[in-house]
């Protein structure tokens, strides 16, 4: 990895096969590998139909120095090729495995040499990195635990416990992190839980000059900004040195 000499901090998660939009996002940017850091916070696979292309440009990607992380889809993908019958799951329409198969000329049952190479690179991405006081992670971390005792089932995968969790969460980091799209925790979540604080912070975040989806809280950043819908304007690169979103 290049030494710290970078200017800005790009970050990004849950692409969820949506390749061009991402690379449009991206170039919105003017991403230079020379002078940013660009950091992905994992789920560049499923539901969307370009999986096969996403995971390509993030190899080359992290050829240039990026950072990419690995999601619980990228985990789910893993777990079905090596148990197909015992993680069938990950075909189900709401995981969208299925998309990521016909993404590399596959289907179940028929899984293409490039699809396996693929796997064995996600196989050795990180489940997080840290940088300049951030601790980047794809779900988020559970908050009664130390950072160096977090879990599987944390990092990829914590929601509620997360979620909900007290701010400040007690750790001397900011996490940033997906999994969760804004708009689902935010509307709904809070909603549910009554959290007017916070319900009033996003809204008013989102409608400022120049203001997106990310939602950032001060322990806190939530950049997973729902582009598992495929609807437009919820592919995001977030710049968190300036505090400025790209969205396609």
């Amino acid at each position: 990895m290049r030494p710290l000499t970078q200017e800005r901090i790009l970050v990004f998660s849950d692409i969820h096969g949506r390749a061009t939009d991402a690379a449009a996002a991206l170039a919105a940017a003017q991403y230079n590998p020379d002078r940013d850091r660009l950091i992905f916070l994992g789920d560049m696979i499923d539901r969307g139909p370009e999986s096969a292309q996403a995971v390509q440009w993030l190899r080359g990607l992290q050829k240039q120095g990026a950072v990419v992380l690995m999601g619980n889809h990228e985990w789910m993908l893993l777990h079905y090729l090596q148990d197909p019958a015992g993680a069938a799951y990950y075909l189900y329409p709401g995981n969208g495995g299925t998309a990521t198969l016909e993404s590399y000329g596959g289907a179940p049952g028929r899984i293409p040499v490039q699809l396996i190479r693929d796997a064995e690179w996600m196989a050795q991405l990180p489940l997080f990195h840290v940088e300049r006081g951030y601790l980047f992670v794809h779900a988020g971390i559970d908050p009664t635990r130390p950072l160096t005792e977090q879990r599987l089932q944390d990092v990829l995968w914590i929601r509620e416990g997360w979620l909900f969790s007290a701010r400040p969460h007690g750790h001397p980091v900011i996490v940033v992190y997906g999994h969760t799209p804004v708009q689902l925790w935010v509307r709904e979540y809070l909603t549910q839980v009554g959290d007017q604080e916070r319900l009033q912070a996003w809204y008013a975040q989102m409608n400022r000059p120049g203001g997106g989806l990310v939602f950032r809280e001060p322990d806190r950043i939530c950049v997973d900004t729902g582009a598992a819908t495929g609807l437009p304007g919820t592919v995001t690169v977030y710049d968190l040195t300036g505090d400025v979103q790209y969205c396609v």
